[in-house]
């Protein structure tokens, strides 16, 4: 075994070490994704406003600590949704119930995926506790559940079509 002090590993790197392997593996990829996808954040558009083109409400569930904020992405390929690119949409909204809702208006027909998650704290990231589990809730579009890494865009992906459009996602 190394020297910790020769190695660099901070003590919650060494005690990963020691744990279990897919589940290591399964808190790195979905960190990595989170971090590369939901930091981008800004504000969405009103569906009331949508005089033209297609709306989409998206509806967040599970919410267990009404306060922080809620941060979501929607992306249009597989390249963008694994952090490679900018999320076509995003938004950042102030929790202060057990779900919130964001209309999104113009987004043309086609094929997405969400990925959302409650940055209970409001400290722009994702938190992880002991042994890299997971502090703060998250979700993907259709539900989708993360095997040893994020669930794949086909999984997660939703359509939209001409008009009003829906989507919910309950949160892990």
């Amino acid at each position: 075994m190394q020297d910790a002090g020769r190695s660099g590993l901070s003590d919650f790197d060494k005690g990963r070490r020691y744990g279990s392997m897919v589940l290591t593996n399964l808190f790195a990829n979905t960190r990595r994704l989170l971090l590369t996808g939901l930091f981008l954040l800004s504000s969405g558009v009103d569906a009331a406003l949508c005089t033209q083109g297609n709306a989409l409400l998206v509806e967040v569930h599970g919410i267990t600590t009404p306060q922080g904020q809620m941060r979501i992405a929607i992306y249009d390929s597989p390249e963008s949704y694994l952090g490679r690119d900018a999320p076509l949409f995003k938004t950042v909204i102030d929790v202060d119930s057990v779900s919130v809702t964001w209309d999104l208006c113009g987004i043309p027909p086609g094929d997405y995926a969400l990925m959302t998650f409650h940055d209970r704290n409001a400290n722009d990231r994702f938190d992880y506790g002991f042994m890299g589990m997971e502090r703060e809730s998250y979700g993907f579009s259709n539900n989708a559940r993360p095997g040893l890494s994020p669930p794949p865009f086909a999984k997660a992906s939703f359509r939209v079509e001409q008009g009003a459009n829906r989507i919910q996602v309950e949160l892990r």
